[in-house]
């Protein structure tokens, strides 16, 4: 068992993150030590003292790691803020005890552009964090184009999330808080009028949008009645000029028909995501999704008959059972398709999924997924396809991240108003969290509540919470 204790500083979440980037799951205890499961016993303390400067009478401070109470690190706060040394300093010397070196380094944030933005190279994030050449050179373009991204959304602007957090099935490795659909339909159809009444509680604030984004779940779950009825009624709430950016996550192929494209084009949905993860049949069978390779490829081709000209489709790095060759042929494939946005993420596996941590570990290769991720960022440029936006999950096997590309000019701006925390966004909807950015660019967020049901019971309660946070 791993043991952590803290002493000189309150840093526990960096910490934390970086116990969990090498060891898995870890346990808060009440005494403010942090717990991890291991072959080995280990008690690491995180230790920060001031020190005398030698020849002065000035103080500085040194931030030590001790392993088995043996000093593996110890340097003086310098370069970084505190919570940054601290982790660099655990990275460090786990990193020398056990072996082991991940790609992003110490860097176990979110969002690793923030941190790109600070340095003038790729050198310095790999001297600073540990962060790999490849990675570095990574986040540093990608924060660029972010960068141009961010130039066309007006700072007052509001972005919006209307979420329907139901899907067919559930995925074998997914966690997001989605109700699939197998037991019944009459919670959706209450659900969907519970969010038409809160879009109705909130339309004053439909003032100045930029972005709409439709998501979930997935929302082409609905009937082709229902999924009418309720865009119908949604647009002429929302009531989006010309220039506003409209998308609607049809995630599941098997959900897609030419009725609901037909609803989605008529209203003046502009972006349409449609998520293979795999083009791998035996793949798409042992993670639980219902539809086929043969199931996409018609329903991508009645998008494009129907004259959507922006197409999102993602892939998954890293699903069970899958090689690095299958890998690179579904990346080709869909590549060869030229859809104008290609997400690729890594597997995010967590605790409340029915495939648990260890069956992943035991059929996915860390190193394999490190090389589809590899060639993704060298393989989708030379296809014309720029990265735009990337952003990390704590539980993503092997510490790696989940990249945008797009062809330059189909980039997502919603994407970057949500992932940068830059943007004010209104989440609508049951498990949706809204963000306020102020002009000192402090942000707040205000939560909803996540089970559907309890959504329906207080929906006028979970919009006047949203009016005031938006001071109306």
């Amino acid at each position: 068992m791993i043991t952590l204790r803290i002493i000189g500083h309150h840093a526990i979440y960096p910490v934390s993150d970086v116990v969990r980037l090498f060891f898995g799951p870890i346990r808060m205890r009440d005494t403010g030590e942090i717990q991890a499961d291991c072959d080995e016993d280990l008690e690491i303390i995180s230790q920060l003292e001031n020190i005398d400067i030698d020849g002065t009478k000035l103080q500085s401070q040194r931030l030590s790691t001790l392993i088995n109470g043996k000093c593996i690190c110890s340097t003086t706060i310098e370069e970084l803020p505190l919570n940054r040394e601290v982790k660099r300093s655990l990275y460090n010397a786990l990193s020398i005890y056990t072996g082991r070196k991940f790609p992003w380094g110490s860097l176990t944030g979110i969002r690793p552009t923030v941190v790109a933005r600070e340095v003038t190279s790729d050198t310095q994030l790999n001297h600073l964090y540990g962060v790999r050449s490849d990675k570095a050179r990574l986040s540093i373009i990608t924060a660029s184009h972010e960068d141009e991204v961010m130039r066309k959304i007006n700072k007052s602007s509001l972005s919006i999330y209307i979420g329907i957090p139901f899907c067919p099935t559930r995925c074998s490795y997914c966690s997001f808080p989605a109700h699939d659909m197998s037991s019944g339909t009459d919670t959706l159809n209450e659900y969907v009028e519970a969010l038409l009444k809160e879009m109705e509680l909130l339309q004053h604030l439909f003032q100045n949008i930029d972005s709409v984004y439709f998501g979930g779940g997935t929302p082409t779950v609905l009937t082709d009645e229902l999924f009418e009825a309720f865009i119908n009624r949604a647009f002429s709430l929302l009531s989006p000029n010309a220039g506003v950016e409209v998308t609607l996550e049809a995630g599941r192929p098997d959900t897609i028909t030419k009725s609901k494209l037909n609803t989605a084009k008529k209203n003046g949905f502009n972006r349409i995501c449609i998520n293979p993860q795999t083009l791998n049949n035996q793949t798409l069978r042992n993670i639980g999704r219902n539809h086929s390779v043969e199931d996409f490829l018609k329903a991508y081709s009645d998008i494009r008959q129907m004259g959507f000209n922006t197409v999102n489709a993602d892939l998954i790095a890293g699903l069970p059972g899958e090689s690095y060759s299958d890998f690179t042929i579904s990346l080709n494939t869909l590549a060869e398709l030229k859809p104008e946005n290609i997400t690729v993420h890594s597997l995010y596996k967590k605790r409340t999924a029915m495939l648990s941590r260890d069956e992943v570990m035991k059929a996915v290769s860390m190193e394999d997924i490190d090389r589809m991720l590899q060639y993704s960022h060298n393989r989708l440029p030379e296809l014309g396809y720029i990265p735009y936006y990337l952003y990390k999950q704590k539980d993503t096997l092997g510490g790696h991240e989940n990249t945008g590309y797009s062809f330059p000019g189909d980039e997502c701006r919603y994407n970057v108003a949500m992932m940068s925390d830059a943007y004010s966004v209104l989440a609508i909807g049951a498990g949706g969290v809204s963000k306020r950015v102020f002009s000192d660019r402090r942000l707040v967020r205000c939560d909803c509540v996540k089970n559907p049901a309890e959504y329906i019971r207080r929906v006028k309660e979970m919009a006047e919470r949203k009016l005031r946070f938006f001071d109306v």
